[in-house]
């Protein structure tokens, strides 16, 4: 019995010893094809581990991020934020700072409410512009049964309709849009010719509800935690944390300071995107055309306000309540400047 166990591996060792002195990479071949096949039937044999299925699984995974996944998380963020700094001003800040001093609860009240409204209109007034898309009845009205497209225009290939100057195409919206300058994931919509004002509107809310929210939370903190002292570095989130854990701070203030971070990031992010669409208002351009240099279409600054905001006088009503105003143009129709008319 022995020898018959023994005999296929002597056999074998044979054969490997005469690959081996006779062509060493024939040998090494042999062994891979070998194992290959043995790793193959032991994988057929048995289901995979845990280890091996967690390991499938990571390198399947797909870690880029969906740029459609990063518009609905930012409106999800806007609107946690807006309604948590509501509910912590009103029911909360308010109160504690200002029990007992009814004109100043009254004032202050009416503000955060004030505030509310503001966002959430000016949010609805970007987001709804849906006037801002190219469809063929554009074209159909100002070339009626024209089938070539107009010089200047572009046919876009993904919408397959006709679009005038300045039109781009949105991945996102998957649709073009008129005079389109960006588009807004906290609103999930695209920024253009009609709803312009209203994004612009909405960065100016954006910036004061942010200021005034870390007026109300820093006058609130700045009671126990100074901020031009060592336990001021509370402020910083993560000293904060340790703070908190050995009993310097409690945690509602902790959730304060955290929230104040956010606040303040905001801030600078509204102040950023209100100076540069304020730029864009005034110089006539989107922002594409600002980063490639393209001063076609430009305008004296008060005809690019108008274009925008329409009549001057009523921008201070505008902020305190949006409405439909008649703009000066209609996103179709610019007027080229004469040396660059070869680039129409």
């Amino acid at each position: 019995m022995y020898a018959t166990m023994t005999a296929p591996v002597c056999s074998t060792s044979c054969v490997f010893t005469r690959l081996r002195s006779n062509t060493p990479f024939r040998f090494h071949f042999a062994c891979a094809c070998i194992w290959t096949w043995v790793e193959m039937e032991l994988r057929e044999r048995k289901a995979d581990t845990l280890k091996e299925k967690l390991t499938n699984h990571y390198h399947k995974r797909n870690f880029q991020t969906d740029e459609k996944d990063a518009s609905r998380y930012g409106q999800m963020f806007f609107w946690g934020m807006v309604f948590s700094l509501f509910f912590e001003s009103q029911f909360f800040l308010v109160p504690k700072l200002y029990w007992g001093d009814t004109w100043s609860m009254v004032i202050n009240t009416v503000l955060v409410w004030f505030t509310l409204f503001e966002c959430t209109i000016n949010w609805m007034g970007t987001y709804f512009g849906q006037n801002n898309f190219v469809t063929s009845e554009i074209k159909e009205e100002k070339f009626p049964g024209t089938a070539e497209t107009p010089p200047g225009w572009i046919n876009c290939p993904k919408c397959q309709v006709d679009a005038p100057p300045r039109s781009h195409h949105c991945r996102l919206c998957n649709r073009c849009v008129l005079k389109r300058d960006h588009h807004c994931f906290f609103t999930n919509s695209c920024v253009g010719f009609y709803n312009q004002r209203f994004f612009v509107m909405f960065c100016i809310y954006m910036v004061w509800g942010n200021l005034y929210s870390l007026f109300l939370q820093l006058s609130y903190t700045t009671q126990t935690i100074p901020i031009l002292s060592w336990d001021g570095l509370a402020y910083i989130p993560m000293v904060g944390l340790a703070y908190m854990f050995m009993g310097y701070i409690s945690l509602g203030e902790l959730l304060l300071i955290v929230h104040s971070c956010f606040c303040f990031m905001c801030l600078c992010g509204g102040v950023f995107f209100l100076g540069w669409q304020l730029i864009l208002a005034c110089a006539g351009m989107t922002s594409y055309e600002a980063w490639k240099g393209i001063p076609w279409y430009q305008r004296t600054s008060l005809e690019n306000v108008r274009s925008v905001f329409g009549s001057i006088w009523k921008i201070p009503f505008q902020l305190l309540f949006p409405f439909r105003v008649d703009q000066d143009g209609n996103g179709v129709e610019w007027i080229v400047r004469t040396k660059n008319v070869k680039y129409q």
